[in-house]
């Protein structure tokens, strides 16, 4: 009996943080792949989940890598950047992370697959000690070792 191939793609954390900023790259978006302390808003900043970064999966040493992209927008008294924060929120739509991620789950091939997960945290976020509008999308990749 022959066993099963899998072929997972090769990639390290920041291969796949440099991948997920281009495809997140919407209309208007400012996307840092790296840790950015005063980022201009709008912004994303790719950054591993703080409680788990990775995880061994049971494909022949293949590795889950635990992704969050931290979106801010202006804390502001208007609504604006509500509405801006929301339209990157949508589920489809040309300024949707999720229908960027949906469309090439596999990071121009840099693995397997990238799921969202959940979105979290909306609302008053503080980064590098400056208030923020924002949320978290919560981000499996699968990928092989390098």
């Amino acid at each position: 009996m022959q066993g099963r191939c899998y072929a997972l793609r090769m990639a390290s954390l920041t291969t796949i943080r440099q991948a997920l900023a281009t495809v997140i790259a919407v209309p208007g978006l400012r996307v840092f792949p790296d840790f950015n302390p005063a980022p201009p808003v709008p912004a994303a900043i790719i950054w591993p989940q703080p409680r788990q970064v990775e995880a061994m999966a049971a494909l022949g040493g293949a590795r889950n890598y635990m992704i969050q992209i931290v979106l801010l927008g202006s804390y502001t008294e208007d609504t604006s950047s509500q509405a801006l924060i929301d339209s990157y929120l949508a589920t489809s739509g040309p300024m949707s992370i999720s229908a960027a991620i949906d469309a090439n789950p596999t990071l121009n091939g840099a693995c397997d697959y990238a799921n969202l997960d959940s979105v979290t945290r909306y609302g008053l976020t503080t980064w590098s000690g400056q208030d923020y509008l924002g949320s978290t999308f919560m981000i499996t990749v699968a990928a092989s070792l390098p």
